[in-house]
């Protein structure tokens, strides 16, 4: 009773609800207990006590201060059987929750498969697709090659030489005025790197452009305006190289043996090839596309060595091993003149190049020989002496007055072609595959077993690069030194820079 009476103490019961009270008051007037929110409601509304019916303010209600009551347990959570029957409850709501997350999950899983095979089809249809089209275009390309617009003899014998026309003639002769005025007044470009920085090029890329079934890549040259790279290997392709995108852009087949020279026309999409199955071939470009076709094909007698485009734009010379050297139109592929040089004396021709003004022609043979030749006559002007084996690069200077070339003697001799001697010897120590002045006339860059570049008139040696593993067939720099390109029988294009 005792307790009994001490919980009745701390918890007081509403007069009107008979609930236990959260927020007691006592009436003034009745002294009966309510609930707060329950009494003050029907005091609003009626304004009198809800038991009593006697007058009623809010202000006769007063708050009664206790300790919180304590509710009594739900009958489920007092007893073990009650516990057991709440947590069979919360296990199958748990297991129901969890059977709905891994049924969510599958159907996710599901939809995630459905995409990624239907990514990989369409991943595999677009490869196929652009294999077959890059196999179509191969085949366009060898069909074209097999019937160019070129005027190609059985046997591959070239044609006859048609002669340079009059109006041929006097478009050498105003190029030749027209440069040689522009030369008197040209001056290096301030822009030109100087010795030191070119000293300080090293590798920037390494780029394997041909087959390895047939290694080695034999030449190279440069289209500055967009920064375009052909090689020609031994696998008898052209490989078109984007050395700003660092990719192989096109791949020239058509040719049936190694590709021995390449030419960039400088202002058309017209890239040149020669090889050793006695053909050059013209590429032109496809409106707008990289896709090259050849549009001619032009017959030699003999393995083609070499080529030189002329500065018009629209002749090109080439040389063969048979120590004939030639002139092309470029747009028809029409033989224009053949010369033969001594083959007692001179033998067959390993490269050939022409003057920057465009008169002269130069060549040089398998026994060392180098002449100059005259282009409207195709007569022999001068003849040079030195070299003891064959001369595989040649290259004048872009004032004109010097001509350089290389020999298997492992020397690079230097000619002024005002006085006709041999003012200069550099001594390589190996055999050397090409020599090039860059277009200021201020580098010279030799190759063979490694790639030297001397400086100035007194030819002093700038650096030798020896990143190649094999010979090296070719080297030139960019516009105003900016790089050096080289290519190598270790398959390598290979491009040096600061």
């Amino acid at each position: 009773d005792e307790q009994h009476q001490g919980s009745s103490r701390r918890m007081l019961v509403c007069a009107v609800s008979g609930q236990a009270c959260e927020e007691p008051v006592v009436s003034r007037k009745s002294g009966l207990v309510y609930e707060r929110r329950t009494v003050e409601r029907f005091v609003e509304l009626h304004g009198r006590c809800p038991v009593t019916s006697e007058p009623l303010a809010n202000a006769d209600l007063l708050p009664v201060h206790m300790c919180p009551a304590v509710k009594p347990r739900d009958g489920t959570g007092s007893s073990i059987p009650g516990l057991i029957e709440h947590f069979y409850t919360e296990w199958d709501a748990a297991t129901l929750e969890n059977f709905a997350l891994r049924k969510q999950l599958d159907s996710v899983r599901g939809e995630l498969a459905t995409t990624l095979a239907t990514h990989d089809a369409a991943v595999r249809l677009v490869a196929r697709l652009m294999k077959e089209r890059d196999d179509a275009v191969k085949i366009l390309q060898e069909e074209q090659a097999k019937q160019p617009q070129a005027m190609e003899s059985e046997g591959n014998v070239p044609t006859k030489p048609t002669g340079l026309s009059a109006e041929q003639q006097q478009r050498i002769k105003s190029k030749s005025a027209e440069l040689s005025k522009q030369r008197r007044k040209r001056k290096v470009p301030e822009t030109l790197l100087r010795p030191e920085v070119v000293a300080a090029f090293s590798v920037k890329g390494s780029y394997y452009l041909h087959k390895a079934s047939k290694p080695g890549v034999l030449c190279l040259d440069l289209r500055t305006r967009d920064g375009l790279i052909a090689t020609g290997g031994v696998d008898a392709e052209v490989a078109l190289f984007d050395s700003e995108k660092k990719r192989v852009v096109s791949t020239l087949s058509g040719h049936t043996k190694r590709v021995s020279q390449v030419l960039f026309h400088p202002a058309e999409d017209v890239v040149v090839s020669g090889s050793h199955d006695k053909t050059a071939r013209v590429w032109a470009a496809s409106s707008g596309g990289s896709a090259y076709t050849a549009t001619a094909v032009i017959p030699h007698g003999a393995a083609v060595t070499g080529m030189s485009l002329h500065p018009t734009g629209d002749t090109f010379a080439s040389c063969c091993a048979d120590g004939s050297w030639l002139l092309h139109d470029l747009g028809t592929g029409t033989c224009l003149a053949r010369t033969c040089g001594d083959d007692d004396e001179g033998g067959g021709l390993g490269c050939v190049s022409v003057h920057p003004d465009g008169m002269l022609v130069g060549t040089g043979a398998e026994r060392g020989v180098v002449r100059i030749w005259d282009v409207l006559s195709q007569r022999s002007i001068a003849t040079f002496r030195g070299h003891t084996s064959a001369a595989h690069g040649l290259s004048f200077s872009e004032n004109g007055y010097y001509l350089v070339t290389a020999g298997e003697d492992g020397t690079a001799r230097l000619w002024d072609l005002r006085k006709q001697k041999n003012f200069h010897t550099i001594d390589a120590g190996a055999p050397l595959r090409s020599a090039r002045f860059d277009h200021s006339g201020s580098y010279l860059v030799l190759a063979g077993a490694n790639i030297m570049v001397y400086h100035g008139k007194q030819f002093e040696l700038v650096k030798v690069f020896s990143d190649h593993t094999a010979a090296v067939t070719d080297a030139r720099l960019g516009p105003d030194a900016s790089f050096l390109a080289s290519t190598s029988m270790d398959r390598t294009l290979k491009l040096f820079a600061k």
